[in-house]
């Protein structure tokens, strides 16, 4: 409390929380009867003004407890979580670092960072995930594929004892640089732009 010509002047207002404790003796002076400039003198810091919104929340919400909060707002938009989204679906391999750094700052209006993306792209269900691996197949090698499986659908078990696998040699024609990632949602796995592809020797 600051007396100015006999005056009493208010405070700037507290530059600390009042504890759960001292919000109640604070309330519980108040309700003996003494005024909000007694009551602030009584705590370090403390302003008439932070006396009378506790005060007031008190009467409100029956409580000394703080109201609920909405929390730091997010930095991005709805529309720029999309964009993210978007940019994602259409380069599955596409790392976060790199849609924060080289993707991001042409549609959003701050940059982000990798982790930012991370986060939003795992909230649309495109968690960051190993691929799976499979053969490089053209659009003949599929069709041969297909029509393969259905002659031979009604195969029994005794059927396939007279049939020889030959064994395959590998070789490497993609080179991967260190561990991969994929984006997917659940069930996604095998589509064409979510798989590494593989190549057998002689094809």
């Amino acid at each position: 409390m600051v007396k100015n010509k006999g005056r009493k002047v208010a405070k700037r207002p507290c530059n600390r929380r009042l504890s759960i404790l001292e919000r109640g003796i604070a309330i519980g002076m108040s309700k003996s009867g003494d005024d909000q400039y007694k009551i602030a003198a009584t705590f370090l810091n403390c302003a008439t003004k932070s006396v009378r919104e506790l005060e007031k929340k008190v009467k409100e919400t029956k409580s000394l407890s703080d109201r609920p909060r909405s929390g730091r707002p997010k930095k991005t938009s709805p529309r720029e979580d999309r964009n993210i989204k978007f940019n994602s679906l259409q380069d599955r391999f596409l790392p976060a670092t790199k849609l924060a750094k080289n993707i991001a700052p042409n549609y959003l209006k701050k940059k982000v960072t990798a982790r930012t993306v991370r986060s939003r792209l795992i909230k649309a269900g495109l968690p960051a995930r190993t691929p799976r691996k499979k053969p490089k197949l053209s659009s003949t090698h599929i069709k041969a594929r297909y029509e393969w499986a259905k002659e031979h659908l009604e195969c029994l078990e005794e059927d396939w004892k007279t049939v020889i696998f030959s064994d395959e040699s590998p070789f490497t024609l993609f080179q991967w640089a260190g561990k991969q990632y994929v984006r997917h949602r659940p069930g996604e796995e095998y589509l064409p732009q979510c798989v590494i592809p593989t190549v057998k020797y002689g094809w």
